[in-house]
């Protein structure tokens, strides 16, 4: 049972957080006196939490400089509850304990290299002197990181409280989640790319699940508590980049995680439709480079002919355009014009570069793809762009075997018209049904809340 006084200091904590949402627009001069003081405070504050991820000065070594930096979180999650709980003074302690949680991804990192130095299973790499934390014994670094633990856990969620009250178990959990993670003692590229890929899922399955429909989660504490998520993912991808040896996978899955971060994060956190539409029409440009990256590098994993390797890059990226074109917010249509010029442009340049009958047939079908879909969605670009490749790949095709007398080619040709046929008449009577798949698989996937 709680005390009377565990009482009081909840429902202050609870007055506190629900004070966020109640908020006047309109300052006094005092109130943007305080306002700027509170911003140069809080920046000298993250100004001087950074410095500690650039260790050995000229005096102490690492251990004293971590507790240090302890300390001084502890420092600051005092003050905020002093402010809160004494003073009364709301602004103030959000301000505090909203620092607080931002630099606590510095903690991780630093106990991460302290965690690396003993328990590296490749030993320490040739880092530069300041992006290396060195623990005494593996006893003291694990002591250390339970130590820092066991204080920066209830901090985090009494933080979360004043910040975001209904959602503290919540943010505490994935928060913690996402920070543990930079204390594996694991440098290698491609195993933390597909950290970063399941972390980036986590969170916005949990974003969409518990925040992204919540009027208290769209305040700015709200915000600024769900931004705070993708901190510890930065500083892992960006301690990557800058200190380890750096692969294609890593480098296309960064582009990916751009992408999605674009198309399905930012339109959740911004009100704003325009800003929103924007975003996910951004996101098409680093995905396009992500395929890129990703394809060249599984391709030549495979041995990929070269023939195939535009086909390869184009048509699933295309793919990727039209399930993006379902699930945006404005101009799909756009987004499906895109993947009929990607897949149309990709033939025609195969066509032009290799030849061949292989690659025509390929434009053929690209084209009596391109052509259904369009019909499917009434949309005219696509459909004679789709008819165009038909055409150009079947005259190719023509003219080769008028060149060359070949009889494979005619039969290829002669093939290539009766499969279309049968294809037009299987068309012709399931259009019906087809059409009911095809609408049902877009209200589908529309109706996915991304």
């Amino acid at each position: 049972m709680r005390t009377s006084g565990e009482n009081a200091h909840a429902t202050e904590f609870t007055v506190l957080s629900e004070q966020t949402t109640t908020r006047s627009t309109k300052r006094t001069p005092i109130e943007y006196l305080t306002l700027l003081l509170r911003t140069l405070g809080a920046l000298i504050v993250l100004s001087s939490a950074a410095v500690y991820l650039f260790p050995h000065w000229q005096k102490g070594d690492d251990v004293e400089r971590y507790m240090m930096l302890l300390g001084v979180t502890l420092v600051l999650s005092v003050a905020g509850f002093f402010c809160s709980l004494k003073l009364k003074e709301n602004k103030g302690a959000r301000t505090l304990l909203g620092l607080s949680l931002g630099v606590m991804p510095v903690h991780f990192a630093v106990l991460g290299g302290f965690l690396y130095s003993q328990f590296s299973t490749v030993g320490l790499l040739n880092l530069p002197q300041y992006a290396t934390w060195i623990a005494p014994s593996p006893t003291s670094a694990l002591a250390l990181t339970g130590g820092a633990l066991f204080l920066l856990t209830p901090i985090a969620y009494l933080a979360f409280m004043v910040m975001a009250r209904n959602h503290a178990g919540q943010l505490t959990g994935l928060f913690l989640l996402v920070n543990a993670v930079l204390l594996i003692p694991m440098r290698t590229a491609d195993p933390v790319a597909l950290l970063s890929i399941g972390l980036v899922l986590i969170l916005l399955e949990g974003d969409r699940r518990w925040f992204h429909q919540n009027s208290q989660m769209k305040t700015l504490e709200g915000i600024y508590s769900r931004a705070l998520l993708v901190v510890p993912l930065g500083i892992l991808i960006g301690r990557s980049l800058a200190h380890y040896p750096v692969t294609d996978f890593l480098i296309g899955t960064l582009l990916g995680l751009i992408a999605l971060v674009l198309f399905v994060g930012v339109p959740r956190l911004v009100d704003n439709g325009d800003w929103a539409v924007l975003a996910q029409g951004t996101a098409v440009v680093p995905a396009a480079l992500s395929w890129l990256v990703l394809s060249v590098e599984i391709g030549g994993a495979v041995n990929l002919p070269d023939y195939l390797a535009l086909p390869w890059m184009a048509w699933p990226y295309a793919a990727l355009l039209v399930l993006m074109s379902v699930s945006a917010r404005s101009h799909g249509r756009s987004y499906r014009v895109l993947a009929a010029v990607v897949v149309l442009a990709a033939g025609l340049t195969n066509l032009m570069i290799f030849g061949g009958v292989g690659v025509a047939l390929t434009l053929v079908f690209s084209g009596i793809m391109i052509l259904v879909y369009g019909f499917s969605v009434e949309q005219q670009a696509l459909f004679f762009s789709g008819v165009l490749s038909v055409f150009i790949g079947t005259g190719y095709t023509l003219w080769e075997a008028v060149r060359l007398f070949s009889f494979n080619h005619w039969a290829y040709t002669a093939l290539l018209g009766i499969a279309i046929i049968l294809g037009a008449s299987l068309l012709e009577r399931q259009h019906g049904t087809l059409m009911q798949r095809v609408g049902h698989l877009r209200r589908r996937v529309k109706s996915w809340d991304f």
